[in-house]
């Protein structure tokens, strides 16, 4: 270690103090230099462990391998973590975005640069900021952007959210390269953006994890629970958490273990409403023949979409709510008590609901009608308006809109009519409110535009802005629940 530093420091350096003053004096490729040189020399047979350089990475229980590489430029530049191809749906995003501890502190810096220049300029000097944050924040804990928003929002007096630091000014080597191998040890793909590495290989690497593990908890073509008792979670014969599910099949339904517990809760819902289905055919039948939209709402609705189709996704809807923790049904006996207890209550329960969707169709096309004669004269507020719509009400919305979301559905709409009323007699106050809502709109219709993926955490998200809109259009209306920028601000964190 003395022959490495007698190499690299100016022979004035005599305290950490000076240390720290030259180090903060290096270039980017000077600092990344020394940190892998250090890397390097805490390798496995060196004496000192390379804890803030370690050769593996634990994430949720699972052991990857890690490589470090110093060649500005090169593909595998910086850190590389080395990934089995059925271990990848484990690697948590949140987790992999700290890097390994010792760059977390050059990250922060340089996501800490990467702010727009308005608010860059309140963090200086930048290093005494990262430091602070840094030592602020806890290691490790949600993501890093998050908890560095949080952290340089409290001390630095301005707001910054997660979503200012421009990950695309970042240099490569702060951000993990995942390499992919298949069995054989062959690479598969590799990158820098894991979700992108996901959502190209999770569907393989899925399968991959069940056929490791298929010898006990793969069977197919089955027509309900039968012998079956299944637990929770399980413990694999390598060492892995699993969640043994049911899964749909035409007609039937089969066993699988999933690495991912959201994944296996989905599949397993999915499978129990297909055989509640089944078990309730004559209910289902009837209700298709005694509880219909009234005349008018089907008129009105074939401008969007099938009637008969409209109405069968609402059965579908209200039985898979019905429902509720379908994880809970894990045997024979579990099923059948659920199936005696929806054929008491579905009937009735439809019923209620095809009179909330009746009442919503015909508003919807009132409110739609009305918005067609303000578009000349008003644009702007007619395009908000239309895309509030567009996301409320479309053919097959639902099947995507839970019974009890859908009965706040005629006071959404109401409030679109009230909006148009004020809008005829002040057109000015309603370009004014639409300022307060449309940066919240417009961020939920750009991640959606960008990602494409609706989680538990935007879908709470979009309809808080949908409360927003009451309080700020129709206030008379009421609102669900309680909402203000500072609540939509902390829900859009969630999202982030």
């Amino acid at each position: 270690l003395e022959a490495f530093f007698d190499e690299r420091l100016p022979p004035q350096i005599f305290t950490v103090k000076a240390f720290g003053r030259w180090y903060e004096s290096l270039d980017d490729e000077a600092r990344h230099r020394l940190l892998y040189d250090r890397a390097t020399l805490l390798r496995d047979d060196a004496e000192t462990p390379g804890e803030e350089f370690p050769d593996r990475l634990t994430v949720d229980g699972e052991s990857v391998k890690l490589v470090y590489r110093f060649e500005p430029g090169h593909p595998e530049d910086g850190v590389t973590a080395v990934v089995p191809l059925h271990l990848l749906n484990r690697l948590d995003t949140d987790r992999m975005e700290w890097l390994v501890p010792g760059l977390v502190e050059d990250k922060v810096r340089a996501l800490l640069a990467s702010l727009p220049k308005s608010k860059r300029r309140s963090f200086v000097p930048m290093a005494d900021y990262a430091r602070a944050a840094l030592e602020a924040m806890p290691p490790m804990q949600g993501g890093l952007r998050t908890a560095l928003a949080r952290e340089l929002t409290r001390i630095g007096g301005i707001e910054i959210e997660p979503g200012d630091f421009q990950l695309d000014k970042l240099p490569e080597h702060l951000r993990f390269n995942v390499r992919v191998l298949d069995e054989s040890g062959r690479t598969l793909d590799a990158g820098r953006d894991l979700a992108a590495l996901q959502d190209k290989l999770g569907e393989d690497a899925r399968r991959m994890f069940m056929q490791r593990q298929a010898d006990e908890w793969q069977r197919d073509g089955l027509q309900g629970f039968e012998d079956l008792e299944l637990p929770e979670h399980v413990t694999t014969r390598t060492g892995h958490a699993a969640w043994p599910a049911l899964v749909p099949q035409d007609g039937a339904v089969g066993l699988r273990l999933f690495d991912d517990e959201a994944e296996a809760r989905t599949q397993h819902h999915s499978a129990v409403l297909e055989r509640i289905e089944r078990a309730l055919a004559d209910k289902l039948k009837y209700a298709a023949k005694q509880h219909r939209l009234s005349r008018e709402a089907q008129l009105a609705w074939t401008r969007a979409g099938d009637v008969a189709g409209l109405e069968a996704a609402l059965a579908r809807r209200v039985l898979s709510d019905a429902i509720g923790d379908a994880w809970a049904i894990r045997d024979a006996k579990a099923f059948d008590g659920l199936a005696t207890r929806l054929r008491q209550e579905f009937l009735t329960a439809f019923s209620k609901a095809i009179d909330t969707l009746d009442s919503v169709i015909l508003k919807w096309h009132e409110v739609t009608r009305r918005l067609d004669e303000v578009g000349p004269a008003q644009p702007s507020a007619h395009e908000d308006m239309e895309s509030q719509l567009a996301d409320l009400v479309y053919d097959g919305f639902v099947a995507d809109v839970p019974v009890e979301r859908l009965a706040e559905y005629p006071r959404y709409l109401e409030g679109v009519d009230a909006r148009i009323d004020a809008l005829e007699i002040d057109p000015r106050r309603d370009v004014q409110r639409q300022t307060e809502v449309q940066p919240w709109w417009q961020r939920y219709l750009d991640h959606l535009a960008e990602h494409g993926v609706y989680t538990p955490e935007l879908d709470r998200y979009r309809w808080l802005v949908e409360e927003y809109r009451i309080q700020v259009f129709a206030q008379q209306l009421g609102t669900a629940e309680k909402v203000s920028a500072k609540r939509l601000k902390e829900a859009w964190e969630e999202v982030e």
